[in-house]
Parts: structure tokens; C-alpha cells; sequence
């Protein structure tokens, strides 16, 4: 299957960009095969889900459970026989059975979770024995420079009056962390590579739509009208304030990380 369709949204094509890549890259560590259950979490509009199901084939079975309604409805488009989505967190796992899936795979999300040693533990438990859990985020080390500046901006007067809401709330995590939470939720064989990459963003607008494509409608939406765009102008004049001769510059880290249950 090809990983990267032709969309129409333009924050889907930053979605393929950034994530579905990343995410097929990741199902290739994990060794998926015919036949297994898999449990995708954070499954967004269900590209990857798609990907997924061709790996297990007929027999196997998809489910991606997505926090926002809107995503699994777009996703339900995608469905088949053996492809289904619902609405869900972490927080919904204890809806599964122990041992219900040969494999979990959480691409870019675990950021969103407040609590990701109850939900990697919930992983832990809702895995086979010798399941995998297949993971990607980006490194706190190495946050995008616009997230750096909305931080700054929205501690300033004005803005601070307004707290950010759970859903915009992000909780990243380093290679080592990551370690020790796989490790403390009882899985082994862990895995964390640490994988560099650079983006060049020609304008601050570019920047910022960058970070951005994730936020699926959330981005500085707890912020009156007129202080939101507010908000948005000045992250883009100190976005353009660090722009060199090739651009905005994003020295960023994937970390990428299989894990199993061995009992």
C-alpha cells in the first residue's frame, strides 16, 4: 500500500508529511503479521490504520480509537470487514480485555497523554503474551521553536488569563524517560532509537502552520477572537525575528520505540 496518498486537506498532507511516514517506518520495526489483532491509539482520519490492515490481512483485525469524534468520523470511511474505529483515549481502555491484541501502535500521541505510565501500563495489559507496542514522538529535548515562543507568549499578560484546556496541553517526553516508562509498565526488550532530523521553514507563517497541523482545530482556540489573532500575528513576527539565510530552522529528534510483552 502506498503511504502516502494524495489528500485534499492541506493539514492531512502535513499530517502525511509529518506522521504516516514516520508511522509505516514504525509497523516495519514492529514485525506485524497476518492473522494478529492490533489496537491503533491516536488513529486521526485512519491513514495509518489503513497501512495496518494490509499487514495483517483478511484474518487479522484493526480497531483505531481516536479522541476526537470528528476524526473517527472522517475514519470511518475507511472501514472494512476488518477495519472498524471508535471514539476513545487512553482513559477507555479498561473497555478491553487482558490480552486482547498481538500488537499496539501509538504514533505521535503519546504527547497528549497526561498520564502515560496508567496508559502505558494499560498497553501492557491489553497486550498477548509476546505482543508489541510501537511507538514515535518527538523528544522534549527538542521542542519546535514555535511551541517555544507560544509557551513564552501565553505566559505573558493578557494571554495568562486564559489556561490552556487539557486537550491543548502537551506532556513530551526524552529518549531515557521513554525507557523507563516502557520498562515500569512491565513490557521488555525495549527498544528507543533517536532519530535527527532538520526542517527549514521558508517564512514564520510556515513555522507556525507547521506545528500547528496537529492540533486538528484546538490551536489557540481558548483564546477570545480578537485575542487569538492577536496571539497568531505575534508568534509569526518572533518566528520571522529567528530566520536566517535558509529559513526557520528545526533541529528536531524522533524517538521511536518497540516494546514486548514476553509473558
Amino acid at each position: 500500500m502506498d503511504c502516502a496518498p494524495s489528500l485534499a486537506s492541506h493539514h492531512e498532507r502535513l499530517a502525511v508529511d509529518r506522521q504516516l511516514k514516520v508511522g509505516c517506518a514504525l509497523v516495519d520495526r514492529m514485525g506485524l503479521r497476518p492473522g494478529q489483532r492490533v489496537l491503533e491509539l491516536g488513529c486521526g482520519i485512519g491513514l495509518l490504520a489503513e497501512h495496518l490492515v494490509e499487514r495483517v490481512g483478511p484474518n487479522g483485525e484493526v480497531l483505531g480509537l481516536d479522541a476526537m469524534p470528528l476524526r473517527v468520523q472522517i475514519a470511518h470511511q475507511r472501514g472494512r470487514h476488518n477495519l472498524r474505529f471508535q471514539v476513545g483515549d487512553p482513559s477507555a481502555l479498561r473497555r478491553f480485555g487482558a490480552g486482547s491484541f498481538d500488537a499496539i501502535v501509538a504514533n505521535g500521541v503519546l504527547h497528549t497523554w497526561p498520564d502515560a505510565t496508567a496508559a502505558l501500563t494499560e498497553c501492557a495489559r491489553l497486550l498477548a503474551p509476546e505482543g508489541c507496542l510501537g511507538l514515535a514522538t518527538h523528544s522534549a529535548a527538542h521542542p519546535h521553536p514555535a511551541e517555544r515562543l507560544l509557551h513564552a507568549l501565553l505566559a505573558e499578560p493578557d494571554y495568562v488569563d486564559h489556561p490552556w484546556p487539557q486537550e491543548s496541553r502537551r506532556y513530551p517526553v526524552g529518549a531515557d524517560e521513554l525507557e523507563r516508562l516502557l520498562r515500569r509498565a512491565g513490557l521488555e526488550s525495549v527498544r528507543v532509537e533517536a532519530r535527527p532530523e532538520t526542517f527549514l521553514h521558508a517564512t514564520g507563517e510556515g513555522a507556525l502552520e507547521h506545528m500547528q497541523a496537529s492540533a486538528w482545530g484546538h490551536f489557540l482556540m481558548h483564546l477570545p477572537p480578537l485575542l487569538r489573532v492577536r496571539a497568531r500575528a505575534e508568534l509569526v513576527r518572533r518566528l520571522e525575528a529567528l530566520r536566517g539565510p535558509d529559513g526557520i530552522r528545526h533541529d528536531a529528534m524522533q524517538l521511536v520505540a518497540v516494546a514486548f510483552k514476553n509473558n
